[in-house]
């Protein structure tokens, strides 16, 4: 059954977890549709509310995510959102359950 490509995606998370840990990154998610283009959210996952906002501060924060994948070689089109969240904001929020807080 055809479905997200999660082995890309994988290697996304991979390429952008170097690209991004010095923003204070820790963490990657993705939210991917269910049905054809399967187009992908990426959710970076900071510790603290402050890298957080650093990184949604970034008016260019797609690009810069968009332009890690292109140096690698991967597939841009199926990455079309990008977003931060804490854990801080997940354990306060979502009672530390990033499901709910990616939901």
């Amino acid at each position: 059954m055809p479905g997200p490509n999660w082995a890309e995606l994988e290697r996304i998370a991979e390429v952008l977890h170097k690209a991004m840990s010095e923003l204070g990154m820790q963490g990657i998610e993705f939210v991917t549709g269910l049905s054809e283009p399967y187009d992908s959210s990426v959710w970076l996952c900071t510790a603290t509310e402050a890298d957080q906002d650093k990184l949604l501060d970034n008016a260019e924060l797609l690009e810069l995510v968009r332009v890690a994948i292109k140096r690698a070689g991967l597939d841009t089109s199926l990455t079309t959102q990008a977003t931060s969240q804490s854990q801080e904001t997940a354990h306060c929020v979502h009672a530390g359950n990033w499901l709910s807080a990616l939901s």
